[in-house]
C-alpha cells in the first residue's frame, strides 16, 4: 500500500511539472503575429498567466512584462458594466513575487491597466473581474494612465469594431535605474508600446513614455504616438530610457541647495564632503 501510495505521488507530481513546463511554453495560437512565441516563452516568462488574455509575468520586476489579448468587436459595442471591481492580489504568483494594491498607496503612481483594458473586457462579470488582477496592473504616472494610455484603449476598441476583432499585444521596458515603490519593491516602467493587428492585414503599433509630459492638442490622438512595429519588438527586454541632460539651470540650482546643506550640517565628515562637491562644481 504504501508504495501503490508513493507511486501515485510520483505521478501527481510529474503530471503537475508536465503541466507548469508546458505553460511556460505554451503555443498561443495566431497567424497574425509572428513574434508571439518570441514573446510568450520559458526563457522571457517567470510566469505565464492565463485568463481571458494572457500574460507574461515577470519574477524580478514584480510585473506583467507583455500582455496578449483578443477583443472582439461585437463585445466591446455593447452597453458595458458600470459597476468596478476593486483590485486584488494574484494568488497564482509565489509569495515574494506578487504585488499588491497597497504597494501604490500614496507612490504617486496609479493603479495602471497595462495589457487588458477595464472598458474592453466589460462585456462579461469575470472578464472584467480578471483585469483586476494586480499581474494585470503596472505603476503608470496620472497622465500616462488616465489620457495618454487611455486614448490607445479607446482606439483598439475603434479598432475591433472596424475590423470585427482585434488582437493586441502589451509591451513594458524598463531604464537601467528604475524607481522602485511598494513593500514588494515594483519597478516602474520607462514606457510603453501597444501593438493592434487585425485578421485584414491591418496593423498598427505605438509606443509612450511612462511620465508626466502630456501634448495637450496632439495628445487625444493615437496616431500621436504611432512607431514603426519592428523597432517596438526590437526593444523588448531591452533597457529604454530617456536620454537625462543635466543642464546649465540645474547645476546652478545645486549648488543653491548645497549652500543651504553647508549652512545646517552639523556633522563634519559630511560638511567636508559638501565642500569638495561646491568646489568642483563652481
Amino acid at each position: 500500500m504504501q508504495l501503490l501510495s508513493r507511486l501515485k505521488k510520483t505521478i501527481l507530481l510529474l503530471v503537475l511539472l508536465f503541466l507548469y513546463n508546458n505553460a511556460l511554453s505554451i503555443d498561443i495560437n495566431s497567424d497574425n503575429i509572428k513574434e508571439l512565441n518570441s514573446i510568450f516563452n520559458k526563457k522571457n516568462c517567470d510566469l505565464i498567466l492565463i485568463d481571458y488574455f494572457v500574460t507574461c509575468y515577470d519574477y524580478d520586476r514584480k510585473s506583467p512584462s507583455a500582455i496578449y489579448t483578443k477583443i472582439e468587436g461585437k463585445k466591446v459595442s455593447k452597453d458595458g458594466i458600470k459597476k468596478r471591481p476593486s483590485f486584488y492580489t494574484d494568488n497564482r504568483i509565489p509569495k515574494g513575487f506578487e504585488s499588491t494594491t497597497r504597494d501604490y498607496t500614496n507612490s504617486g503612481y496609479d493603479r495602471g491597466h497595462f495589457g487588458a483594458s477595464d472598458a474592453s473586457f466589460d462585456w462579461n462579470e469575470n472578464a472584467l473581474n480578471s483585469t483586476y488582477k494586480m499581474s494585470n496592473i503596472v505603476p503608470q504616472t496620472p497622465k500616462t494612465n488616465r489620457y495618454k494610455y487611455i486614448s490607445l484603449e479607446k482606439y483598439e476598441r475603434e479598432m475591433a469594431e472596424k475590423y470585427g476583432s482585434l488582437e493586441t499585444i502589451s509591451l513594458a521596458f524598463w531604464d537601467n535605474d528604475p524607481e522602485i515603490i511598494g513593500t514588494n519593491k515594483i519597478h516602474v516602467p520607462s514606457s510603453f508600446a501597444k501593438i493592434f493587428v487585425s485578421n485584414t492585414g491591418y496593423k498598427e503599433c505605438f509606443f509612450i513614455w511612462n511620465d508626466e509630459d502630456y501634448d495637450d492638442i496632439n495628445g487625444k490622438d493615437p496616431k500621436f504616438y504611432e512607431k514603426n512595429c519592428d523597432e517596438v519588438f526590437k526593444m523588448f527586454k531591452k533597457t529604454v530610457g530617456k536620454k537625462i541632460v543635466f543642464s546649465g539651470a540645474d547645476k546652478t540650482e545645486l549648488i543653491k541647495l548645497l549652500k543651504i546643506y553647508r549652512k545646517t550640517e552639523l556633522n563634519a565628515e559630511q560638511l567636508k564632503s559638501i565642500k569638495t562637491i561646491l568646489n568642483k562644481l563652481q
